[in-house]
């Protein structure tokens, strides 16, 4: 990595992995509802069902969450963390390494973000449908932002003819975005013929190549 990419990486604020015993827990009870959410429906799955799989009391569930809606919007929260990734970056150091770069990087942010939360996101794939509607229009408004950030990038890499013109922007932002969850949605089968550093790569290679050809 050169010194112009790490520049932008220390740029970008990141989510920091859960450090203390309160955030460890609560990071664990949010991925053991989401995969139960998962495998049993969000209506079907009550706190206590929660508390029996982390192996703990239901009390304890209610001393990290008030309810079973505080935990599907703790998943929202951690959404709509990916998209300021880019809206809090630096437009300097988006510059700096120029759009092909910063493109780049901004792929493998979220793929990694996908990858650390691999049920959260399969939980809104799969259970949209059955959460509040206002949980719905924020993390439409989240995918939004991240999807115009990634637009944003191609169009500067298209007026700067690194990328091809005759690409549409959105729909590749969209397909960045729809390759990147595959990790989530396809792993029952990508998941036993690649590690997840190898799909991260060849993903970016995948989507830099139909961009630059």
């Amino acid at each position: 990595m050169s010194i112009k990419e790490a520049t932008l990486l220390d740029k970008i604020p990141k989510r920091d992995a859960p450090s203390s015993r309160h955030d460890r827990k609560k990071w664990e009870i949010m991925l053991t509802a989401a995969n139960l959410f998962i495998q049993k429906g969000t209506i079907n799955t009550g706190v206590r069902e929660i508390a029996d799989a982390c192996g703990i009391t239901i009390g304890t569930v209610y001393y990290y969450f008030k309810s079973k809606d505080d935990i599907i919007e703790s998943f929202l929260d951690y959404s709509m963390y990916g998209t300021n990734y880019f809206q809090k970056a630096s437009p300097a150091a988006l510059d700096a390494v120029g759009p092909e770069e910063a493109l780049k990087l901004a792929i493998k942010a979220y793929i990694e973000s996908v990858i650390e939360a691999q049920n959260i996101v399969l939980f809104w794939h799969q259970e949209t449908k059955n959460v509040k509607p206002e949980f719905r229009k924020k993390l439409m408004d989240a995918e939004l932002g991240l999807i115009g950030q990634f637009e944003n990038i191609i169009k500067l890499g298209q007026k700067n003819r690194v990328f091809n013109s005759t690409v549409d922007p959105r729909l590749a932002a969209h397909n960045i975005i729809v390759l990147a969850d595959m990790w989530a949605f396809r792993r029952w089968d990508i998941g036993k013929r690649f590690i997840s550093d190898v799909f991260l790569s060849k993903q970016v290679d995948f989507i830099m190549r139909s961009l630059m050809s």
